[in-house]
């Protein structure tokens, strides 16, 4: 079902391709080897410049050019994935996998999208297998944590995030998701410290504030919460981030943490 899929994933890429612009009939020459790896270059490009229709439809045309090679797909993947065609993007990683089982990014890619489809069961097994390839990896093991925290591990959670953290002191993203997790699981005045203290620093950020805003909303103290958040936002947007802490108070905890936790996911 999933070869099918992509198959007409596949197709309608190569159609719509047919209309290319200068860009893409630039790789239109040369041997088969050539035209991939020009291709797989036009369409990194496309990506990084964020035009990620035209990176899905490169990707898709080196993949129907060498369709052994899992690396076209895991990039069509990462694509369509950012384009939010999740099914799709499952689609192609799954048949990256298929060629190369142990493919890290493949399993990374995978996992993400398995995020983003509510299943971080799913996604774990995936992340795990990912992280035990690259234990260098700080994205991959914020990933994991995010995860684990959407399932209520969130001691496994804590355990990934200080894990990528050993190589990555200042990643931003593992730090504010150590936080959350911590406040998830109810130990508010550990993660408060934390916050308080990447927050006090001359580097902090909006997003650290915005972090340690919302671990009181968790503990229920709105006031302090509206408090630190009104340091950045005014109007509307402090207004909306009021009503969201309120929101929170209503939550059950697995619906609690993926409304926290929604934002980490990419």
């Amino acid at each position: 079902m999933r070869s099918h899929r992509l198959a007409l994933i596949l197709a309608s890429f190569l159609l719509t391709g047919a209309c290319s612009t200068d860009q893409r009939t630039d790789v239109a020459t040369g041997s088969s080897d050539a035209r991939v790896g020009q291709l797989m270059r036009v369409a990194e490009g496309s990506s990084q410049a964020g035009d990620e229709n035209a990176a899905a439809d490169l990707f898709a045309r080196a993949s129907r050019i060498a369709p052994e090679e899992p690396a076209p797909l895991i990039g069509l993947g990462r694509s369509l994935r950012r384009l939010g065609d999740y099914e799709s993007a499952r689609a192609a990683y799954q048949a990256a996998l298929d060629l190369a089982p142990d493919n890290a990014d493949a399993l990374y890619g995978l996992g993400l999208t398995l995020l983003r489809l509510n299943e971080p069961e799913t996604a774990i097994q995936h992340l795990d297998m990912a992280a035990a390839m690259r234990p260098d990896d700080p994205a991959i093991f914020n990933a994991l944590g995010v995860a684990q925290d959407l399932t209520g591990a969130h001691a496994e959670a804590q355990m990934a995030y200080r894990t990528g953290l050993k190589t990555s002191p200042d990643d931003a993203a593992l730090n504010n998701n150590h936080a959350l997790s911590l406040a998830l699981a109810g130990r508010f005045d550990e993660a408060a410290d934390l916050m308080n203290r990447l927050a006090g620093k001359p580097a902090a950020s909006r997003r650290d504030r915005q972090t340690l805003a919302l671990i009181h909303a968790l503990a229920g103290d709105l006031d302090a919460a509206e408090h630190v958040a009104s340091g950045d936002l005014s109007g509307s947007e402090l207004s909306q981030n009021i009503r969201f802490y309120r929101a929170l108070q209503t939550l059950g905890p697995a619906e609690r943490a993926r409304a926290v936790l929604s934002g980490s996911i990419r």
